[in-house]
């Protein structure tokens, strides 16, 4: 799900009295006043970099960073959606540790939807598909959508979802050496009939139902 975003403008004055112009893109539900690295807060230091420039590093980025990562991005294209080096990223990760908690979660939680939606795939599953329609409220008249038919379908188990699974999370008994006769028996599947092909879906369940 996308998050919502606003421009914000540096609420700090130049030294001629004109308000600063730099602009900054937030969170919707961002209250605080901005300031742009040239006016920080009274008190507070500018953060320079090693080489005395200033630091584009902001923690407001974060939830945008997240959904990046949701979305399948790599650190390199998140850098380039940044305006930084790749190289400036990982100073990032190893100079502010919420920043790289930050990342590794969202990574995490993206990595396990895809190993959730194989599992699935690998063992197959049931889904319902509603059929919605727009129906007249008697009561008020109006015109509401609702459903109006629920169908149970099913997913049967895919073998090629199976075999990747088990490549990767048991390599040691499902080798590539082991390909051939895992899949097909010696067969090539786009040669087998159907009921070749169940019946190595069936093997296969059996020896998963057995680890």
């Amino acid at each position: 799900m996308s998050i919502e975003t606003k421009i914000v403008r540096c609420s700090a004055k130049r030294n001629d009295g004109s308000r600063c112009t730099r602009e900054k893109e937030v969170p919707i539900n961002f209250k605080k006043q901005w300031r742009c690295w040239q006016h920080p807060p009274p008190g507070e230091q500018i953060k320079v970099n090693r080489g005395g420039r200033p630091s584009k590093y902001d923690p407001s980025i974060i939830p945008k960073v997240e959904e990046w990562v949701n979305e399948g991005l790599t650190d390199y294209e998140i850098s380039k959606r940044l305006g930084i080096n790749a190289s400036t990223l990982y100073d990032w990760k190893k100079k502010y540790p919420k920043f790289s908690k930050s990342l590794k979660k969202s990574k995490a939680q993206a990595d396990f939807k895809v190993e959730d939606s194989l599992f699935k795939r690998a063992n197959g599953y049931t889904y319902d598909e509603v059929t919605q329609e727009l129906v007249e409220n008697p009561k008020t008249g109006e015109v509401e959508l609702k459903p109006v038919k629920v169908v149970t379908k099913e997913v049967k188990p895919d073998v090629t979802a199976q075999i990747f699974w088990l490549k990767n999370r048991q390599p040691e008994k499902w080798k590539d050496k082991k390909d051939i006769d895992v899949t097909s028996g010696g067969k090539e599947i786009s040669s087998m009939t159907a009921e070749e092909r169940e019946k190595r879906r069936k093997e296969l369940r059996a020896k998963l139902g057995d680890d």
